[in-house]
């Protein structure tokens, strides 16, 4: 073989030598999602040559014991998933590189078409670690197909119910006889957590530093839910207390008028529900519709050994053209500004969607991220185990939360 045939596979052989191998470990819920995350990956790769992307996609409750290992013996991917609600656990412990000077350096990225919402979400130490690719505010689903049947009207697409309104309608919902509830209610800390704020209570102080489960506002959140459970008896009995799903799956059975919960649930309810289903804001309480918002991205591990190409792919993961793939698969909500509005148009997505881009703009409520200590996961145990119980049989909502005050006080204490 002469020179002239031998220079092209040097050349191949070189840019290949040169090429960056980079571990994205991701959580993968199945083989369409894992085969999604490498199509996106293939079209970095063509975008930029001289990286290499090999996907490690993993299941969602295996990957956190995953990465935990991965960490603890120095071999984690150079790209890591969080969410927004487990993200300060993590980043506590420098696990993720600050991404301030990559984001300046980038004269082509814009941090602003991101949400502040969720980006303040991943902020430490007021810097930005993670990149989001999707987002979230907490909605009322209402199961329209049962309004209808019981000839009560539907809520405003856009202002949020009072708290008595929402009474109101759960009573005009409610029907022994045919079996119907007003609503369901989720017992577990996330989910009660925007009834606190928009009742001016809350879990513990912006700080993070003082539990503040014990005041008026947080005691009579907590008791207004027991009272939709046990005193108007608008609320589906709550009859399987280890059952995450328990909400969701009672809303598709359609016997309940309304469902609480984010966008994520739009594929699945689509898929489920064998009504017509739309959302409308959440409910305002004294303090107004005070929704969470959280949502997940990724970020690169300080472990990662090349993060200059590592930023290389978790800009074009993140870029609008990937997020496009992501939302005509019907997976995410984007956490883009200039993409959110094109997934509320897509087919599994009911017809007020457009709501959930005005929560998050601050035109409807008062959306704010639902940002969480170190010890967050060991506050949604201790609530589990002494605030949970008393939604599947009445009790005394001070008693419990006075409780539980001690407990978290005592993990917020411990950093």
């Amino acid at each position: 073989m002469g020179a002239g045939a031998l220079a092209p596979l040097l050349g191949a052989s070189a840019a290949q030598a040169q090429q960056a191998s980079l571990r994205w470990s991701t959580i993968a819920f199945g083989p369409e999602a894992l085969a999604l995350w490498q199509q996106i990956a293939t079209r970095a790769e063509g975008l930029h040559p001289d990286i290499k992307a090999q996907v490690e996609g993993t299941p969602f409750n295996d990957y956190w014991t995953k990465l935990q290992t991965q960490l603890a013996s120095g071999g984690s991917a150079d790209l890591l998933q969080m969410q927004s609600l487990r993200f300060p656990q993590y980043a506590s412990r420098g696990v993720l590189k600050p991404l301030g000077s990559y984001i300046s350096a980038d004269s082509g990225f814009d941090v602003n078409d991101f949400y502040p919402t969720i980006r303040q979400a991943f902020e430490y130490d007021g810097q930005l670690q993670i990149l989001p690719f999707d987002i979230g505010a907490y909605v009322t689903y209402i199961n329209v197909d049962l309004f209808k049947e019981l000839g009560v009207p539907l809520p405003d697409p856009e202002k949020p119910m009072s708290w008595d309104q929402l009474v109101d309608t759960a009573k005009a919902l409610t029907n022994p006889d045919k079996g119907t509830y007003g609503l369901v209610l989720s017992p577990d800390l996330d989910s009660s957590t925007p009834w606190l704020w928009s009742n001016g209570g809350l879990v513990y102080s912006d700080d993070m530093k003082t539990a503040k489960l014990d005041s008026p506002e947080t005691v009579g959140a907590v008791q207004f839910l027991f009272d939709l459970l046990f005193k108007h008896k608008v609320a589906l009995p709550v009859t399987d207390l280890s059952n995450a799903n328990f909400a969701p799956e009672a809303f598709v059975g359609g016997k309940v008028g309304m469902y609480f919960d984010g966008p994520w649930r739009f594929v699945s309810i689509r898929q489920n529900a064998k009504f017509n289903w739309d959302v409308v804001p959440f409910p305002a309480g004294q303090a107004g519709s005070v929704p969470w918002v959280a949502g997940s991205g990724w970020g690169i591990s300080s472990q990662s050994s090349n993060p200059d190409k590592a930023w290389e792919l978790l800009a074009e993961l993140t870029s609008t053209d990937s997020l496009k793939i992501l939302y005509d698969a019907g997976r995410v909500f984007p956490a883009r500004k200039s993409t959110f509005a094109k997934r509320t148009q897509t087919g599994d997505a009911p017809q007020n969607a457009g709501v959930v881009a005005k929560v998050l703009n601050g035109e409807i409520g008062a959306a704010r991220p639902l940002i969480t200590p170190a010890a967050y996961s060991e506050i949604v145990q201790a609530a589990r185990q002494t605030l949970t119980p008393l939604f599947a049989e009445s009790g005394d909502a001070a008693a419990a939360l006075g409780d539980l005050q001690g407990q978290v006080q005592s993990l917020l204490d411990r950093g």
